[in-house]
């Protein structure tokens, strides 16, 4: 009988303990999302998940360079952000910023999109998200997500295409449909494209 007494009160403490490491870990994660972003866009490579800091600076494009300390690859990217914020549902709650960046990492010309939060849905190459230069009819774009499974990097197909169409147009709109959200869209104005 004391046996069955102690063992009862064992399983009615561990529901208790469980509960307590589950609401200590909530409260954390909670904590970690009111931490302020760093100023700086980090650009996540596809192939290696290095990170290097661009500062886009709204309707100009940011320009920078680097080189690849492994293999001595010169890098170079050109950053512009939306002229829009938009809102998302809790947790991405506040005012949110797409970033377009192109790049080369030494093996071609690439053009990734980035949200300051959110996630992009799919990533897999099987998710469109539309495109709108200018007057032009929107055109599906298909993308991958990130090596390291970052969902707010989409990496996008057609990348020749769309830096032509950059270098010639005004003006871009970008529909994508987020987690939890819906589909928004961002809106850029684009200042002449040195590439």
């Amino acid at each position: 009988m004391n046996q069955n007494t102690t063992t009862t009160k064992k399983k009615k403490v561990w529901p208790w303990i469980m509960g307590i490491i589950v609401l200590i870990g909530l409260i954390g994660t909670f904590l970690d999302d009111k931490k302020t972003d760093a100023p700086a866009e980090e650009v996540k490579s596809e192939k290696n998940n290095t990170a290097e800091p661009i500062e886009p600076s709204g309707s100009t494009w940011a320009y920078s360079e680097d080189e690849d300390k492994m293999n001595s690859v010169k890098r170079k990217y050109a950053t512009i952000e939306s002229s829009n914020f938009v809102d998302m549902k809790f947790p991405y709650d506040g005012e949110i910023r797409m970033s377009l960046i192109i790049r080369n990492m030494g093996k071609g010309d690439e053009v990734v999109l980035s949200v300051t939060k959110g996630q992009f849905i799919g990533g897999m190459g099987n998710e469109p998200l539309q495109l709108k230069f200018d007057d032009e009819n929107p055109m599906n774009v298909y993308y991958n997500g990130s090596a390291d499974g970052s969902s707010n990097y989409a990496f996008l197909q057609k990348s020749t295409t769309i830096i032509k169409k950059l270098l010639t147009s005004k003006k871009l709109m970008v529909e994508s449909t987020f987690y939890n959200n819906g589909q928004k869209i961002f809106n850029f104005d684009i200042p002449p494209l040195t590439w």
